[in-house]
């Protein structure tokens, strides 16, 4: 059965050899998230991530969205057999303070040495989402 496909753009955020992974949900709903979202109107890549990253990051100021990291199919429909397909942007940023929209519950930093730990933890996290923040750190 053919499905309904969107597309979306995820920004993997690096500052220095850290990158940022947001908390979403709570208790038995909260997943690691990375910030981005769907396609709106006619926009493009670039700027669906740009308008996602002010609206989920407020405090990202100085930033420069770089190559693609790969994509990644969800591991379940986002509605009955909607499919989506999101594609992993590095973003390197300046540090900046952390402020989180309502979408999100807390944040946390990554970097080389502890990246698998997201893989240890009781939050789960997609497996394209990890796999793209291990590639933008190393």
């Amino acid at each position: 059965m053919i499905r309904d496909c969107h597309v979306g753009v995820k920004g993997i955020v690096k500052v220095a050899d850290k990158c940022l992974v947001l908390k979403k949900g709570t208790g038995e709903n909260a997943y690691w998230d990375i910030p981005g979202g769907r396609i709106d109107d006619d926009e493009t890549l670039e700027e669906t991530l740009s308008r996602e990253l002010s609206e989920e990051l407020p405090g990202i100021i100085n930033y420069k969205v770089g190559s693609v990291l790969g994509a990644y199919r969800l591991s379940k429909d986002i509605d009955d057999n909607k499919a989506l397909v999101l594609i992993f942007f590095s973003v390197d940023a300046e540090d900046f303070e952390v402020k989180l929209s309502s979408e999100h519950s807390s944040f946390r930093w990554v970097n080389k040495e502890n990246v698998s730990e997201l893989l240890e933890t009781n939050i789960p996290i997609e497996q394209g989402y990890y796999d793209a923040v291990a590639k933008a750190l190393n």
